[in-house]
């Protein structure tokens, strides 16, 4: 059920209501069927919405947070609400204590929204027109049984078909009602009205028949209606959906959960026990029943976590501290994970099968959905090549002018940034976003035709909308969402600033906003910001596909074995809530005091650091001097250092990464060449292994993959070689772990603060100050293990780069001239 508010924010929409009741007019249902629909549009025109004609785009408004959706909310509850007290005002108040499907038989078509074919669940508009009578009833207790009681009544009343005898059904509702002990004046009066509706009364009160008039219905509509409210499924689309009978084979069985399972996916509200909390449970319960086939309970364990992180996700809206107090992301992922319902690595091994989840091709439509957020305007003209005469909502033919309208006019909900880009993640032209997801599914059907070979139109048309739907619910449950959204910052979705650091920060200094230390604006990249998947899947080496590069579904599977379980909460509550966030207001900050940068933020902030840009090999030249190289590791072969002490670039290498003893000599192995290299540099005696080498791979005791090689008829073990040495003119050098990551964040950011504490006056720093954070975070240990925030050498770099003292100079001589500290003094640094 639908939330409609307490007694005050009903009070507040009054003035919006009453203006709704007069625009409708009294005989708003009795109008001809042309001109209820012309004033229904009319009506919603008159909210001041832009691209806003119908519930259904209302709807979609309220998951576009780009586009202020409680406004959408608002307004879906004024108009059910006007819709109601004009039915109780004009003879029709048993309508809506009937219920919603009554209800919606009596609606425009425009206020019915295509979710009205969704199978059970019927129109979304007109349960909350009924929702009005509900919320009588007082406690959300009560209002669950009455709506509940009503509703079945209602929808065995509307659709004979389901062979369930109304009077028994009349006769349990009515019992349900009488069950109810309302408390208050009004749930005593809803009572009453609902008993004397179920009582058969066709009079109201004012003595004029409420009969519900016979709506005009094209037969077409009802039949697709009639055969949508029946949960489809491969074998047999009007199997009973209440058979508790498990099925032997594995076909049936898939049948007989689908039909359940998507039952539980068209839902919008999970935490409704009376509505769909049931069907989980059972479903849950069929799925330990030995009986279930394990590839079929596979599928059910794997939706049901993922309509379940979906829906959280989607609760919290983006944020990651929500300033009204609800859901968050964190608190999503704890949620899910306290259910036993967080995702895992068995979720992703089904669904990004490339053989298919049970024979739907989600992988491949989780490709074709990266490839319309990655390249959205070659999608786009794909429709127009494909659909010669396409005509949009209006009638007109679509021209290229049409569909690439407004790509860059979406405001961000920061205004000041002015406009930006959108992709297939972030459109809220739903018109246009609904062509794109049909130019998908004919290309999931055509570009994949091993699993559509054996299907009907019909049932390719379901099985791949399926798919994408499943490949959607992915996106929003892992945050890939986010990555998609990096350069388009819309809505309030905070990760995908952080994904998008650079973009957000250069977006807002193009508009005269805050950026924080313009030091480093142009230099930092990303900050480790990514979607759950992309950080839980990593690459040989331990890379991870970047924000920047489409996250393939082959390459998530084929690295499976890497996959961490128990990560989905981690990711959401500690990596991204509790280390990556933090870093990002550090990174912005633009007031850092001498008393808040002190050693006890060193220790904290040293986390952040190490998560978001993980310490880099260096190569150590010259500890007492500490000259560090960075190094890049290319294969088990070489190191690459960008400069020396000297200042030029010079490649430096370590052995060839493969060692094997012979003779108890040890031996350095190179593959290419084929040869033995003695360890021993005094040692000229390299051994050609030629074709008595041919190397085996095999498995050890432990089970490890083993490479060996024969010489001289004696077996010999091929090792990798830790490369933690290189070689730079003829001298040997150690490999340790850098104070910074590749990216250099921890210098950074110190130098930003720096920067800010040498040029801002207002901020109170002196050269005390400055030499007491140097000597903090260059000479104090934060441990043992961690040793110094950053080495002493990288400190008087930042000194000299910023001309810190200089700046000290000359801020000490602004503060005497001027005496004062007016904002009209301040420039950001």
């Amino acid at each position: 059920m639908e939330s409609l508010g307490n007694s005050q924010e009903k009070a507040a929409r009054r003035p919006e209501i009453d203006r709704v009741k007069t625009q409708m007019g009294s005989d708003f249902f009795k109008l001809e069927t042309e001109e209820r629909e012309r004033k229904a549009r009319e009506i919603i025109s008159g909210f001041g919405m832009q691209g806003v004609d119908t519930v259904d785009d209302l709807f979609n408004r309220t998951q576009a947070p780009g586009y202020n959706p409680e406004k959408a909310n608002e307004t879906l509850r004024v108009l059910s609400t006007a819709v109601y007290e004009n039915m109780n005002e004009n003879g029709l108040s048993q309508i809506p204590i009937k219920g919603s499907y009554t209800v919606e038989s009596m609606l425009p078509k425009m206020w019915v929204g295509q979710d009205a074919l969704d199978p059970e669940n019927g129109s979304r508009f007109a349960s909350m027109v009924t929702q009005n009578f509900i919320d009588k009833f007082g406690d959300d207790v009560s209002k669950n049984r009455a709506f509940a009681a009503l509703e079945m009544l209602d929808y065995v009343r509307n659709y004979p078909s389901q062979g369930v005898e109304i009077g028994k059904q009349t006769e349990e509702a009515k019992k349900e009602i009488n069950s109810i002990l309302p408390l208050g004046r009004g749930a005593i009066e809803a009572k009453l009205m609902a008993l004397k509706c179920l009582e058969g009364e066709s009079k109201s009160e004012d003595g004029e028949n409420t009969e519900i008039p016979k709506k005009e219905k094209d037969e077409n509509i009802n039949e697709t209606k009639e055969e949508a409210r029946r949960p489809k499924t491969e074998n047999n689309e009007n199997e009973d959906t209440n058979k508790d009978e498990i099925p032997d084979s594995k076909e049936d069985q898939l049948s007989w959960v689908r039909q359940k399972l998507d039952f539980i996916e068209s839902s919008r509200n999970l935490d409704d026990y009376y509505t769909v909390g049931h069907v989980v449970a059972q479903l849950e319960r069929d799925a330990e029943n030995m009986k279930i086939k394990p590839e079929v309970r596979e599928e059910v364990m794997t939706r049901l976590k993922l309509k379940h992180c979906n829906f959280l996700m989607g609760q919290s809206g983006g944020w990651i501290k929500n300033p009204s107090g609800g859901m968050t992301m964190s608190m999503a992922a704890e949620t899910a994970q306290n259910r036993g319902r967080a995702l895992g690595r068995e979720d992703i091994k089904f669904l990004f099968n490339p053989e298919g989840a049970n024979g739907m091709p989600v992988a491949a439509a989780w490709n074709l959905m990266q490839e319309a957020s990655y390249d959205y305007k070659k999608i786009l003209m794909d429709i127009l090549n494909n659909n010669k005469g396409l005509k949009d909502s209006n009638g007109n033919i679509v021209t290229k002018e049409r569909m690439m309208r407004d790509l860059e006019q979406v405001v961000d909900n920061d205004p000041e940034l002015g406009n930006v880009e959108v992709n297939y993640g972030s459109d809220d032209d739903f018109e246009r976003r609904n062509w794109v997801r049909k130019e998908l599914a004919r290309r999931l059907v055509n570009e994949n035709q091993k699993f559509f070979k054996n299907v009907d139109n019909k049932k390719a048309a379901i099985l791949s909308d399926k798919a994408l739907y499943l490949a959607e619910s992915l996106a929003l449950s892992t945050q890939e969402i986010a990555v998609w959204n990096r350069g388009t910052l819309k809505g309030n979705n905070e990760l995908a600033d952080m994904v998008g650091i650079e973009y957000y920060r250069q977006s807002r200094d193009k508009h005269g906003r805050p950026v924080g230390p313009r030091f480093h604006l142009n230099l930092i990249k990303n900050i480790g910001a990514t979607s759950w998947l992309r950080y839980t899947t990593t690459l040989n080496g331990g890379e991870r596909i970047p924000p920047g590069k489409e996250l393939k579904a082959e390459e998530v599977y084929k690295n499976l074995d890497k996959f961490s379980e128990g990560g989905y909460q981690y990711f959401f509550s500690v990596f991204v809530s509790n280390k990556i966030a933090p870093l990002f207001e550090l990174l912005k900050q633009r007031d850092p005091s001498p008393k808040d940068v002190n050693y006890e933020l060193l220790k904290k902030a040293v986390d952040y650091f190490n998560k978001a840009d993980p310490r880099a090999q260096v190569a150590e030249i010259d500890r007492s001097e500490q000259i560090y190289l960075p190094v890049e590791i290319r294969g088990n072969e070489s190191f690459v250092v960008t400069k020396t002490k000297d200042g030029r670039t010079q490649e430096i290498k370590t052995e060839d990464g493969k060692s094997v003893f012979v003779g108890g000599k040890e031996y350095t192995f190179n593959e290419r060449k084929n040869i033995l290299t003695p360890k021993d540099k005094k040692d000229t005696n390299v051994i050609n292994l030629g074709r008595d080498g041919k190397i085996i791979s095999e498995k050890n005791d432990k089970g490890d993959n083993v490479e060996f090689f024969e010489y001289q008829g004696v077996r010999q073990e091929i090792k990798e070689k830790p490369g933690n040495k290189v070689f730079l003119n003829g001298k040997e050098y150690p490999i340790v772990l850098g104070k910074n990551g590749k990216q250099q964040l921890r210098a950074l950011w110190l130098a930003g603060v720096v920067q800010m504490a040498t040029t801002n006056p207002l901020l109170d720093w002196n050269l005390d100050n400055i030499m007491e954070l140097g000597r903090m975070a260059s000479e104090q240990k934060l441990s043992e293990e961690a040793g110094t925030f950053i080495t002493k050498r990288q400190w008087n770099d930042i000194l000299r780069e910023l001309d810190a003292y200089n700046n000290l100079r000359k801020l000490s001589k602004q503060r005497r001239i001027r005496g004062n500290r007016s904002k009209d003094f301040v420039r950001e640094a």
